[in-house]
């Protein structure tokens, strides 16, 4: 296939906007890297983060539940893999979702306060490293 995928993820320049998606590329050796397209998972996530209020509470919903992780060829489609669930494109059209499945929100917490980024909510004992 020629094909090549991985997950991106950036802050904007003024640490005000996150952005994540899976990057697809068409791979040769004699004309390199051609970009086929990118697919995010901001739509899939956007019930689970209209909740909060606060620009930066939905930012940080974004980045934990939106945030691709990875990605899968299955023959000619490419599946992107988040905490928020599992989107399906044909390689054909990266612009158009073959099938999406959400994963269910019942306890999942909060990327950074649940996770203990910098040692929020992670019961942190003395002595160990905290970021």
């Amino acid at each position: 296939l020629g094909t090549l995928a991985f997950p991106y993820s950036s802050w904007g320049e003024n640490w005000d906007t996150y952005r994540s998606s899976l990057e697809v590329f068409h791979v040769d050796v004699e004309d390199g890297f051609e970009k086929l397209g990118s697919i995010a998972h901001t739509d899939l996530v956007k019930d689970m983060c209209g909740g909060f209020t606060e620009e930066w509470e939905k930012q940080n919903c974004a980045q934990g539940w939106g945030e691709v992780r990875r990605g899968v060829f299955i023959e000619d489609n490419v599946y992107s893999i988040s905490y928020g669930g599992i989107v399906a494109h044909d390689l054909e059209d990266l612009n158009t979702a073959l099938g999406t499945v959400k994963f269910p929100t019942d306890g999942l917490q909060n990327y950074y306060y649940g996770w203990g980024w910098w040692g929020f909510g992670g019961g942190v004992a003395e002595g160990d490293a905290q970021f």
